[in-house]
């Protein structure tokens, strides 16, 4: 109805596409716990439920940064251990936010 009425939405709209390496997010309030896995040479971050579902699979290097997100229930960008750089840690983050895994925080 929005985009009928004024068009497209604009890019202040998606939160993700604004993040910094000194943005807080955080676990959704109403998420389950989150755990890690690896499967294939890639590391998994799942959901509690059963069945477990898969919310991110990526490169192994990235293994410890999900295992920092799964045990934290909220950090800054910048905090998460393992990846080369800001552009790394962001470049994991943005999809975690655009499909509600994680949220920022104010």
């Amino acid at each position: 109805m929005y985009e009928a009425a004024f068009g497209d939405f604009a890019q202040e709209w998606f939160d993700e596409l604004w993040l910094a390496p000194a943005t807080r997010l955080a676990h959704l309030d109403d998420a389950e716990p989150l755990s890690v896995s690896v499967e294939a040479e890639r590391a998994l971050l799942r959901s509690a439920s059963t069945p477990a579902r898969v919310l991110c699979r990526v490169n192994l290097r990235a293994r410890a940064a999900l295992e920092f997100i799964a045990e934290h229930p909220s950090f800054l960008i910048r905090e998460l251990p393992g990846l080369a750089d800001s552009g790394e840690r962001l470049e994991l983050c943005r999809p975690l936010v655009k499909f509600q895994v994680l949220r920022l925080i104010p």
